[in-house]
């Protein structure tokens, strides 16, 4: 399954100085990804349903469409409030190890359109 996403906020340079501004702007982006995926026809289901237990650990990947390059563990830092969003829209049932590998992340230069896609196999 494949999601297209909007860019998360670069979080390593965070503008954020409170926590309340981070948390507000966390629960904005998750309504965006809710939002999007039901735009997508992914309908919330029970995660059961949608990746049964016996199939977990997934595979999350993370492939970026960015202004500028950007290091590996900040890619990752980046793509935790998508997968938080994921999860709170019923596709996994938890982003715990038990139940997610991520692989490593890839990159490209693509200024035109700045996206997140996030692929779980």
């Amino acid at each position: 399954m494949k999601i297209i996403l909007p860019l998360p906020p670069n979080l390593a340079n965070s503008k954020f100085k409170h926590w309340a501004a981070k948390k507000q702007a966390k629960d904005a982006y998750v309504r965006t990804v809710v939002a999007v995926s039901q735009n997508a026809k992914m309908h919330t289901l029970t995660p059961w349903f949608v990746v049964p237990r016996y199939q977990y650990p997934v595979t999350v990947k993370y492939h970026f469409g960015l202004w500028n390059k950007s290091d590996e563990d900040n890619l990752i830092a980046r793509g935790k409030w998508a997968l938080d969003a994921i999860v709170t829209n019923g596709i996994l049932i938890d982003d715990s190890p038990d139940y997610v590998q991520i692989a490593r992340p890839t990159q490209e230069i693509d200024r035109k359109w700045q996206r997140l896609e996030v692929e779980i196999t």
